[in-house]
């Protein structure tokens, strides 16, 4: 690449070569890289939040992680050098700028060679490698609870409610070696968003925590209460399942053969919905943690003009819940609401980008799966419904049915605080039989 290790006094990050012409400040300033072009929203925050930049699957993609000051990025061990990147304490503004210009020079280029060996790897030798290792890490007592025959009825007992005991291997209950090998199990199971998304989840248990720290009678909040359990034995030529799960999220795989041929129920939720108040560092007002899931559905309403509505809309109030949360066998019913054969192209367009929202938290060959039954008419076919208020704040509930998949989202509860509407349920289900049952 022309580019050499970094170095400060601390260890990081001065350029060796800067002086050399390769990083000048005239390349800097000539608006290569800019301030404005930073801060025009090409690697801001927000789209680090949104799951642009979440950490990449690397375990066996040749992939290490570095920590930033807001996160962690990926760059492949392939390019023969370790590069962190960081703004350190103490540092001078042109300090800071040399190491900005530095940083997002490398970022850019490694990030788009990291990309390219993400989107190589195969989820079903990925996750059948990954759970060998976890399994590998455990004791005798702790594979008792972690691993399972395929065929217990276990693997099909599944929910994302906060639950007094689980199947499984409990994060608390192992150690730091083996919660890293946890870790990238989940990793490889989901695409970078999707485990974002999956780690923030786990993190809002402890704002939960705190927020419900006066009430009496709440549900035990914690970070470390998600279980890993495996059923039957992971190898290239077995056929195996793989659930991850606790409060608001449920990951259910079968690998067969090394490929992923089922991957629901599949559950992520969030309460807050809107963080309204923050006691916590690192918990921002305004985060919305599934704001495409929502906000998405909202916009397809609205551009939906009043014949459409009255058709899409079937009901003035919302339903409680996902339908059968915790069975086995996904809803069975007709598609209900309106087609998209009957949306403009700007309205397909929505309903488009809202299925792919939920796609894209699995690995680029499940969700392409995913998505394949939209080819040859399928699309078309793809009915939305609506249940409940328009706006947020009070309760809504939406759902996206087509010939293999059912999409549904509820936001009805109210938050910790007790905001009305600010507490998200969503789930993808298989119509042709979740846990890779088929339905008879």
């Amino acid at each position: 690449l022309g580019l050499t290790r970094f170095r400060t006094a601390a260890g990081r990050l001065t350029p060796r070569r800067y002086n050399a012409g390769r990083l000048t400040p005239r390349r800097y300033k000539a608006g290569r890289l800019t301030p404005r072009r930073y801060k025009a929203g090409r690697l801001t925050p927000r789209r680090y939040e949104a799951g642009r930049l979440t950490p990449l699957r690397y375990e066996n993609a040749g992939l290490a992680l570095f920590p930033t000051v807001s996160g962690i990025y990926s760059v492949p061990k392939a390019c023969g050098f370790v590069f962190h990147i960081g703004i350190f304490a103490g540092e001078s503004r042109g300090m800071k700028t040399r190491y900005l210009a530095a940083a997002l020079i490398l970022t850019g280029t490694l990030f788009a060679a990291g990309q390219a060996a993400y989107q190589a790897v195969k989820p079903g030798p990925a996750m059948t490698a990954a759970a060998q290792r976890w399994l590998a890490s455990l004791s005798g007592e702790q594979r008792s609870k972690a691993v399972m025959d395929y065929d217990a009825p276990q693997r099909v007992d599944w929910h994302f409610i906060p639950k007094a005991s689980r199947k499984g291997l409990q994060i608390r209950e192992m150690t730091e070696e083996q919660r890293q090998a946890a870790r990238n199990l989940l990793r490889a199971s989901l695409s970078e968003i999707g485990y974002g998304k999956a780690n923030r989840i786990m993190e809002f248990e402890a704002l939960l925590k705190e927020l419900e720290k006066a009430k009496t009678g709440t549900p035990l909040r914690d970070t470390e209460r998600y279980y890993f359990t495996v059923f039957g034995q992971p190898s290239e030529t077995s056929k195996w399942g793989l659930s991850i799960e606790g409060h608001h999220y449920s990951f259910n795989f079968v690998v067969e053969k090394g490929r992923v041929v089922s991957s629901s129920p599949n559950m992520f939720g969030a309460n807050p919905a809107t963080i309204k108040a923050s006691p916590l560092p690192g918990f921002k007002v305004g985060e919305r943690l599934l704001a495409k899931e929502e906000q998405l559905a909202f916009d397809l309403l609205a551009a939906l003009d009043a014949s459409q509505r009255k058709t899409a809309v079937i009901a003035e109030k919302a339903l409680d819940e996902v339908r059968t949360a915790g069975q086995p066998t996904p809803p069975t019913d007709a598609p209900v609401g309106l087609a998209a054969a009957n949306m403009s192209e700007p309205q397909k367009k929505l309903l488009r980008s809202l299925v792919e929202a939920y796609a894209e938290n699995m690995p680029d060959e499940v969700a392409a799966d995913r998505l394949s039954s939209l080819k040859d008419g399928g699309f078309e076919k793809l009915h939305f419904a609506w249940a409940g208020a328009d706006k947020p704040g009070i309760g809504h509930y939406y759902r996206v049915q087509g010939e293999a998949f059912i999409i549904e989202f509820v936001n009805t509860q109210p938050d910790a605080a007790g905001n009305p509407a600010n507490h998200i349920h969503c789930t993808w289900r298989d119509r042709r039989g979740d846990f890779a049952i088929p339905l008879k």
